[in-house]
């Protein structure tokens, strides 16, 4: 269906004739950030501390090819389109070709004009609602973009504006809260495209921008939606890519790529349907492979990993769909990597393989026989970590290894002791390094010691910033983890970043964990690589999680792990009781309870979904709706996700990085719960402390990888001030 630029609104696009039901877009570019570094605005009218962040080159221009790519498409997920909003704020080299592809119809970028449109896109989804037809939401944005307590921010291209409350601070808009809202609006299919960097500066953290919470949910939606996804182009803590001289950001093209699927294969569109479809879970392993195929191209030590989420998470779901040409469809083994309609068969397993081949070829391994060379050459018994020589063999610097060494801390993340450095043994490792930047890959085996973790730090010290990753030792078996750390030079070389994930289980050899071990690292590796839904699927198709239950939970560690990913795709039915089981057979494990808790919110949000519930009941906890929220808090669900809630306030903060991020979006709901004296007395006072543990690591969390990760500056890391007094009566006791 065409569009035209409506004559009352600037960047307004509506169909001829006109919609209610469809799909409804907002696409935003801002590449000029005029009181930003370089800015146009007068210097005296330049932010006079920026956080490092300065002007875009293509973010303007990608929106604008996304916005082209709708019009001619005129079709989002299944959904005719009913109207585009766009705003945009590109840079001079920019102009030319976004008005070509505009006609010069787009309204401003500025916070004040951002919240119309935003505010204007919602009340157009929430209108399509009741109206025949499907409707269909749709988020693109390119531009600057932080994260503070896992809360993805977007900045308005005034932000940082002198003359406005707070000198431009609060111009960010807060985009977990919008899809949270559009999700109620009667949507049968919502997706975000967010290419946006997720790192803070401390100035960022300073000012707090976490972005405002334009749109709030209604408590009666009139459709329950099939899939809510998030794409965004980069994990948290990294950048999104971008150069002057190219057509699109890479996150822009790889996204293109595929909605456009080109001859002669018309990857990643599935061929063999009439019309060729494109499913999410196609589009997202294709968006991944693209951008770090693109970026190899440019940099073999850059990393943006393209992450996916959603609530709830739907590989199946469609997003766009293509007319055959006259020659028809191309042969079957022509078909592309991602061409079949769920992305899980061996061409999928090839094309993971290959990517992960492509990304060590430009990596220097130190293969195990080094590191056992490396040890010979120290007299005494030295842990791995604090090895000269091993670290040497590793960083191949001095100026690297030694201050490596002299900062890192080991200590017990209960009760904050140094314990012995024995328990970790390096494997094996991979380097690529450049000559400012160089980047570690340190596969570990952390061996078993019931109930404890190891806090792993370091930096903090000489011009430092301080990281520090927290590794569960588990019940009976090795764990294995690859310590994924990165330096850049400046003057000196400072470390950048450490994140902790699974690494191959090949180094812990043949346990019996082993096959449990394997199934979760094919698991990380398909999410990385391939899609979110792939993954899943590795966790139902090898039972990994009823297997360990059955085997009386020999590693809760991997149980936890495993019911993390059955949890973002959206697959609760799946999950049972056993969450619960996490939750109570290991009281020194501080993600069961937040895993159970997130079961009952997710499975009591499904059923307020229900047919039968969406004209007596809420659809979802709108914190700003004190009735609302004393709804759902009355409910056995939330009853009981109270009371293991309340659990954190003795086990303290989780170990995995994403029981951490559900754990930071529950103390939110229950801190406003909390003010509004929603929460039972005698609950009242352990839920307040349970918020406390969580907000205080939130300050340093860091979200990515497997397990949670912080980061300051200035300060040494260490647990008494980020994970706060952890010890209960019982968890005392097994210390002795």
């Amino acid at each position: 269906m065409a569009l035209r630029p409506s004559e009352n609104t600037a960047g307004t696009w509506v169909p001829d004739p006109p919609l209610v039901a469809g799909a409804h877009a907002l696409v935003v570019g801002i590449s000029d950030y005029p009181f930003l570094s370089d800015g146009s605005a007068p210097v005296q009218q330049l932010a006079p501390n920026n956080g490092g962040l300065g002007q875009l080159e293509v973010s303007a221009l990608s929106a604008a090819r996304v916005f082209d790519w709708l019009k001619t498409t005129g079709e989002v997920a299944g959904a005719p389109l009913a109207g585009c909003r766009l705003l945009l704020a590109p840079r001079p080299d920019e102009e030319a070709e976004v008005r070509r592809l505009t006609g010069g119809h787009y309204a401003k970028a500025d916070f004040s004009t951002l919240r119309a449109a935003i505010e204007a896109w919602g009340d157009d989804v929430f209108n399509g609602g009741p109206a025949e037809g499907p409707n269909v939401a749709l988020f693109f944005y390119s531009g600057h973009g932080v994260e503070i307590d896992a809360s993805p921010a977007i900045l308005a291209s005034d932000f940082l504006n002198p003359r406005s409350r707070g000198e431009g601070a609060g111009l960010a808009v807060a985009v977990e809260p919008m899809a949270r809202a559009i999700k109620t609006y009667g949507v049968d299919r919502a997706l975000f495209l967010v290419d946006a960097c997720r790192d803070s500066s401390q100035l960022t953290r300073e000012l707090d921008v976490v972005g405002e919470s334009l749109l709030k949910p209604s408590r009666y939606p009139t459709r329950k939606p099939d899939g809510l996804i998030t794409l965004r182009s980069t994990a948290s803590g990294l950048k999104s890519y971008q150069l002057k001289t190219d057509p699109a950001t890479l996150f822009c093209q790889a996204v293109l790529d595929a909605l456009e699927g080109p001859p002669p294969s018309h990857i990643p569109y599935d061929t063999q349907t009439m019309p060729w479809q494109l499913l999410f879970s196609a589009l997202e392993g294709h968006v991944k492979r693209k951008v770090a195929e693109l970026l190899a191209g440019r940099s073999a030590l850059a990393v943006q990993s393209v992450e996916a989420d959603g609530t709830p998470y739907n590989q199946y779901m469609l997003v766009a769909r293509k007319r055959a040409p006259e020659a028809g469809a191309p042969p079957l083994s022509r078909r592309g990597l991602d061409a079949t309609a769920t992305d899980t068969g061996a061409a999928l397993v090839r094309a993971i393989d290959e990517s992960a081949r492509q990304v060590l070829r430009s990596a220097d391994s130190v293969k195990p026989r080094d590191i056992d060379l490396a040890r010979t050459g120290f007299a005494g018994e030295v842990g791995d970590l604090v090895h000269p020589g091993v670290m040497h063999a590793i960083f191949g610097h001095e100026s690297i290894s030694e201050p490596w060494v002299g900062s890192l801390r080991l200590l017990d993340a209960v009760s904050g002791e140094p314990v012995d450095h024995h328990p970790i043994q390096i494997v094996a490792a991979h380097k690529q390094e450049s000559d400012d930047r160089m980047t570690a890959w340190i596969d570990l085996v952390v061996k078993p010691r019931d109930g404890h973790a190891l806090w792993v730090a370091t930096g903090g010290s000489e011009g430092w910033p301080s990281f520090a990753v927290v590794i569960p030792q588990d019940k009976y078996g090795a764990v294995p983890i690859r310590l994924d750390v990165a330096f850049e030079h400046h003057g000196d070389w400072q470390i950048a970043d450490m994140t902790a994930r699974l690494s191959d289980p090949a180094g812990i050899g043949d346990t019996p964990l082993s096959t449990a071990w394997q199934h979760l690292w094919e698991a990380q590796r398909t999410e990385i690589f391939g899609n979110l839904g792939a993954a899943g699927d590795v966790i139902d198709r090898t039972g990994i999680l009823e297997s360990i239950v059955r085997d009386k939970m020999s590693s809760p560690v991997a149980a936890a792990i495993a019911t993390s990913y059955l949890l973002r795709c959206g697959r609760l039915n799946g999950l049972h009781t056993w969450p619960r089981n996490i939750a109570d057979w290991f009281e020194w494990l501080p993600d069961g309870p937040v895993l159970w808790a997130e079961t009952l919110m997710r499975r009591r949000e499904e059923k307020c979904f229900d047919s039968a519930a969406r004209q007596s009941r809420p659809s979802e906890p709108d914190l700003d709706d004190g009735a609302t929220m004393q709804l759902c808090i009355d409910t056995p669900e939330y009853e009981e996700a109270r009371r293991y809630f309340r659990i954190i306030a003795h086990r303290g903060a989780p170990y995995l990085a994403t029981s951490m991020g559900m754990a930071i979006h529950q103390a939110a709901f229950w801190r406003k719960a909390l003010e509004r004296d929603l929460v039972p007395g005698e609950d009242s006072v352990e839920v307040a402390e349970a918020c406390e543990n969580i907000e205080r690591a939130a300050g340093y969390f860091k979200s990515g990888g497997s397990f949670t990760r912080f980061a300051a500056r200035d300060v040494m890391l260490g647990p008494d001030r980020v994970l706060g007094e952890r010890l209960h009566a019982q968890v005392a006791a097994a210390y002795g």
